[in-house]
Protein backbone atom coordinates (compact mmCIF):
# COMPACT_ATOMS: atom_id res chain seq x y z
CA UNK A 1 0.00 0.00 0.00
CA UNK A 2 2.44 2.77 0.96
CA UNK A 3 4.31 1.98 -2.56
CA UNK A 4 0.89 2.95 -3.91
CA UNK A 5 0.90 6.18 -1.29
CA UNK A 6 5.03 7.06 -3.11
CA UNK A 7 3.70 6.19 -6.40
CA UNK A 8 0.79 8.91 -5.88
CA UNK A 9 3.16 11.42 -4.21
CA UNK A 10 5.54 11.12 -7.10
CA UNK A 11 3.05 11.41 -9.75
CA UNK A 12 1.64 14.32 -8.31
CA UNK A 13 4.84 16.21 -7.51
CA UNK A 14 5.72 15.46 -11.45
CA UNK A 15 2.24 17.33 -12.54
CA UNK A 16 2.59 20.17 -9.87
CA UNK A 17 6.27 20.67 -11.40
CA UNK A 18 6.12 23.66 -14.63
CA UNK A 19 8.22 22.88 -16.92
CA UNK A 20 10.02 26.17 -18.29
CA UNK A 21 12.46 27.39 -20.69
CA UNK A 22 15.31 29.28 -20.51
CA UNK A 23 15.65 31.93 -17.54
CA UNK A 24 18.36 33.99 -18.39
CA UNK A 25 20.07 36.61 -15.64
CA UNK A 26 19.16 40.14 -15.56
CA UNK A 27 22.52 41.65 -13.71
CA UNK A 28 23.28 44.76 -15.32
CA UNK A 29 27.43 44.43 -16.89
CA UNK A 30 29.20 47.07 -14.82
CA UNK A 31 31.27 47.43 -17.73
CA UNK A 32 28.75 49.25 -19.95
CA UNK A 33 28.90 53.57 -19.38
CA UNK A 34 24.99 54.10 -19.60
CA UNK A 35 22.09 52.78 -18.05
CA UNK A 36 18.86 51.74 -19.17
CA UNK A 37 18.11 50.66 -22.53
CA UNK A 38 16.95 47.15 -23.83
CA UNK A 39 20.51 45.34 -23.73
CA UNK A 40 21.81 41.37 -23.99
CA UNK A 41 25.15 40.39 -22.87
CA UNK A 42 26.14 37.84 -24.96
CA UNK A 43 28.92 35.65 -26.39
CA UNK A 44 30.05 36.34 -30.07
CA UNK A 45 32.21 36.42 -33.30
CA UNK A 46 33.19 40.22 -31.02
CA UNK A 47 33.93 38.20 -28.14
CA UNK A 48 32.14 39.09 -24.80
CA UNK A 49 30.27 42.22 -24.37
CA UNK A 50 27.03 43.33 -24.91
CA UNK A 51 24.54 44.56 -27.06
CA UNK A 52 22.76 48.06 -25.95
CA UNK A 53 19.12 49.39 -27.72
CA UNK A 54 17.04 51.86 -27.30
CA UNK A 55 14.33 50.45 -24.58
CA UNK A 56 11.27 50.40 -27.40
CA UNK A 57 13.45 47.26 -28.43
CA UNK A 58 13.04 45.30 -25.75
CA UNK A 59 10.14 43.21 -26.33
CA UNK A 60 8.85 41.55 -29.53
CA UNK A 61 11.62 42.50 -31.29
CA UNK A 62 14.46 39.66 -31.72
CA UNK A 63 14.09 35.65 -32.26
CA UNK A 64 16.56 33.39 -33.33
CA UNK A 65 18.69 32.08 -36.45
CA UNK A 66 18.59 28.68 -36.73
CA UNK A 67 18.62 26.16 -33.74
CA UNK A 68 21.19 27.86 -32.07
CA UNK A 69 21.42 31.17 -29.74
CA UNK A 70 22.46 33.37 -32.80
CA UNK A 71 19.84 36.84 -32.47
CA UNK A 72 17.28 37.31 -35.36
CA UNK A 73 15.63 40.29 -35.44
CA UNK A 74 11.86 39.66 -36.35
CA UNK A 75 10.30 43.35 -37.52
CA UNK A 76 10.20 45.15 -40.39
CA UNK A 77 12.34 47.69 -39.08
CA UNK A 78 16.37 47.76 -38.83
CA UNK A 79 17.59 47.93 -35.17
CA UNK A 80 20.40 50.30 -34.21
CA UNK A 81 22.72 49.90 -31.43
CA UNK A 82 26.19 49.15 -29.97
CA UNK A 83 27.98 46.98 -29.02
CA UNK A 84 29.97 47.30 -25.67
CA UNK A 85 33.05 45.01 -25.38
CA UNK A 86 33.79 43.99 -21.75
CA UNK A 87 37.19 45.69 -22.81
CA UNK A 88 37.81 48.24 -25.45
CA UNK A 89 35.65 50.51 -27.31
CA UNK A 90 32.30 50.13 -28.65
CA UNK A 91 30.87 49.53 -31.93
CA UNK A 92 28.28 50.39 -33.85
CA UNK A 93 26.00 47.01 -34.72
CA UNK A 94 22.30 46.90 -35.95
CA UNK A 95 20.17 44.05 -36.88
CA UNK A 96 18.60 44.91 -40.14
CA UNK A 97 14.80 43.88 -40.74
CA UNK A 98 14.35 40.08 -40.48
CA UNK A 99 18.26 39.48 -39.88
CA UNK A 100 21.07 38.82 -37.82
CA UNK A 101 23.72 40.70 -36.38
CA UNK A 102 25.97 43.11 -37.84
CA UNK A 103 29.03 45.82 -36.52
CA UNK A 104 30.14 48.57 -38.65
CA UNK A 105 33.63 47.96 -40.10
CA UNK A 106 35.69 51.47 -40.29
CA UNK A 107 38.51 50.23 -42.78
CA UNK A 108 41.64 53.20 -42.50
CA UNK A 109 42.58 51.40 -45.97
CA UNK A 110 41.45 52.17 -49.29
CA UNK A 111 38.35 49.35 -49.17
CA UNK A 112 35.98 52.08 -47.05
CA UNK A 113 33.63 51.37 -44.16
CA UNK A 114 31.26 48.46 -44.36
CA UNK A 115 28.70 46.27 -42.20
CA UNK A 116 29.91 42.49 -41.24
CA UNK A 117 28.40 39.90 -40.04
CA UNK A 118 28.66 38.86 -35.80
CA UNK A 119 27.32 35.91 -35.18
CA UNK A 120 25.88 34.83 -31.04
CA UNK A 121 26.88 32.12 -29.09
CA UNK A 122 25.64 32.63 -25.74
CA UNK A 123 23.51 35.10 -24.04
CA UNK A 124 24.40 35.71 -20.65
CA UNK A 125 22.33 38.73 -19.24
CA UNK A 126 19.68 40.47 -20.75
CA UNK A 127 16.09 42.66 -19.82
CA UNK A 128 14.97 41.63 -23.53
CA UNK A 129 11.93 39.39 -24.09
CA UNK A 130 12.83 36.82 -26.83
CA UNK A 131 10.27 35.55 -29.05
CA UNK A 132 10.90 31.95 -30.07
CA UNK A 133 7.85 29.77 -31.83
CA UNK A 134 9.94 26.22 -32.17
CA UNK A 135 9.85 23.39 -29.07
CA UNK A 136 13.83 24.49 -28.32
CA UNK A 137 13.70 26.37 -25.21
CA UNK A 138 15.62 29.24 -26.26
CA UNK A 139 13.11 32.29 -25.10
CA UNK A 140 12.04 32.95 -21.76
CA UNK A 141 8.70 32.05 -21.04
CA UNK A 142 5.99 34.68 -19.98
CA UNK A 143 4.70 35.34 -15.87
CA UNK A 144 2.30 31.88 -16.46
CA UNK A 145 1.12 33.09 -12.57
CA UNK A 146 1.39 36.73 -10.93
CA UNK A 147 2.57 37.04 -7.26
CA UNK A 148 -0.72 37.03 -6.16
CA UNK A 149 -1.21 33.32 -7.26
CA UNK A 150 2.63 31.98 -7.01
CA UNK A 151 2.47 32.50 -3.24
CA UNK A 152 -0.72 30.01 -3.48
CA UNK A 153 0.90 27.22 -5.46
CA UNK A 154 2.93 25.69 -2.69
CA UNK A 155 -0.11 26.19 -0.65
CA UNK A 156 -2.35 24.23 -2.95
CA UNK A 157 0.70 21.84 -3.50
CA UNK A 158 0.67 21.19 0.35
CA UNK A 159 -3.65 20.47 0.13
CA UNK A 160 -2.96 18.00 -2.93
CA UNK A 161 -0.20 15.98 -1.45
CA UNK A 162 -2.30 15.49 1.73
CA UNK A 163 -5.74 14.66 -0.21
CA UNK A 164 -3.79 12.07 -1.92
CA UNK A 165 -2.11 10.74 0.91
CA UNK A 166 -5.73 10.29 2.59
CA UNK A 167 -7.14 8.68 -0.34
CA UNK A 168 -4.44 5.93 -0.22
CA UNK A 169 -4.78 5.59 3.51
CA UNK A 170 -8.54 5.68 2.87
CA UNK A 171 -8.08 2.56 0.32
CA UNK A 172 -5.72 0.87 3.08
CA UNK A 173 -8.40 0.56 5.70
CA UNK A 174 -10.98 -0.84 3.66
Amino acid sequence: MWKKAVVCLAFLVVLSSSVFAVEYSTEYPSYVPISGGAYIEVQSTLGRGSLVFPNQYQNNTFGFSGSGLNLCNITYSTVSGYFYPASGSPVQVRFQRYSTLEYYYESTGSWGNEWRPVTTSAIYNTNVRFIDNTTLTRAQEGPIFDDGQRTMIPLVIVLLLVAVIGICLGFRRK
